[in-house]
């Protein structure tokens, strides 16, 4: 079922292969050209300071802690540099795929809950949604924040279905990493916890 990509054989892969390519092709030009700044938002600035050993700090060259930005997406960004050096397309492409593979646990969930087609338009609204192509040519953890989101909802899915330990712990683990994606989000988390809990009662 999986190697079918929900039913559209071979052109399943290819759609895949078009919406990364276009996501790419974006932030390349969106980096090349100055639209996307690497440094907006302090996320990449926090990471550089976590690579470089100052601590978690918000300002250049600081060592001062700051708590203005959420910890997911700076580790992210930190890791990349630490593997690759300092090249803000390796984190835009990072990204890329990471929307990507977002679109696919979505459309995942669609089939789950209303079979194989509205998997396929899931699949082709994800991957072609202007806003999801946006962000992935910028330092913004709306991209990151999707995908753990994504997460969350396939794995809470494979829960309800068949409980398992090693599936409660993935369901925990994306459902906290929501709440340290975007702050805002530990409201959502009181309330969707509880909800999980008394479903698997």
């Amino acid at each position: 079922e999986n190697r079918t990509l929900f039913g559209l054989g071979g052109w399943g892969w290819a759609l895949l292969a078009l919406a990364l390519s276009i996501r790419l092709g974006y932030a390349a030009y969106a980096l090349k050209t100055g639209i996307s700044e690497s440094h907006s938002d302090e996320y990449e600035t926090v990471a550089i300071n976590l690579v470089e050993h100052r601590g978690y700090a918000g300002l250049p060259g600081d060592t001062r802690p700051t708590a203005a930005r959420e910890p997911v997406f700076v580790l992210l960004i930190a890791f990349l540099y630490w593997l690759f050096g300092q090249h803000p397309f390796v984190v835009l492409a990072a990204q890329s795929a990471l929307n990507v593979g977002a679109c696919v646990l979505l459309a995942s969930c669609a089939r789950r809950l209303s079979g194989e087609r509205a998997a396929r338009i899931a699949l082709w609204l994800g991957l072609f949604y202007p806003y999801f192509i946006f962000y992935s040519a910028y330092f913004y953890r709306e991209t990151c924040l999707v995908a753990v989101i994504a997460a969350f909802f396939h794995c809470a899915g494979s829960l309800l279905r068949a409980p398992t330990a090693a599936m409660s712990l993935w369901t925990g683990l994306t459902l906290g990493l929501s709440a340290v994606s975007m702050s805002s989000f530990l409201l959502v988390d009181a309330f969707v916890a509880p909800w999980l809990l008394l479903r698997l009662w």
